[in-house]
């Protein structure tokens, strides 16, 4: 079965969403539930991929308008350890990357952890500058790309 991309909209398909970001995000760095979410999950669009019916990736989209400022970021992205370097992040990526246009909104930044940091470079994203240290561990790269 091919690999779909959906956007959670029942409230199981929420907790299962969460449930995997938390699991691929946060739990390896030991910290607790609710630390995989942040005050704009009711303003963001949320995709899931699904495989064989299991979520094997989630990723969420926001956008920052103000004024003639309109960028939209990408967030909280993340791909089953047993699917990556497959193309399924990119497929992934691709699908936020189109709710970006649809919503006339074509300069796209994200701040990607320092390993993540080759996969986007090889989705056209230009990394920009070294940004924050996530929980004190893991380095941040602000990237953008114009879609």
């Amino acid at each position: 079965m091919k690999a779909q991309i959906i956007s959670p909209k029942t409230k199981i398909d929420f907790q299962t969403y969460y449930e995997f970001r938390w699991r691929m995000l946060r739990k390896p760095l030991g910290k607790p539930r609710g630390s995989e979410k942040d005050d704009l999950e009711k303003d963001s669009c949320h995709v899931m991929l699904i495989k064989d019916k299991a979520v094997i990736g989630v990723g969420r989209i926001h956008f920052v308008i103000k004024n003639s400022f309109k960028k939209a970021q990408i967030r909280y992205m993340a791909i089953d350890n047993k699917f990556q370097k497959r193309g399924y992040g990119t497929k992934l990526l691709l699908a936020l990357e189109e709710i970006s246009i649809k919503n006339k909104i074509h300069d796209i930044f994200l701040h990607a952890r320092e390993e993540s940091v080759d996969f986007y470079m090889k989705n056209n994203y230009i990394r920009n500058k070294k940004s924050h240290l996530l929980f004190n561990l893991i380095q941040h790269w602000m990237m953008q790309k114009k879609v």
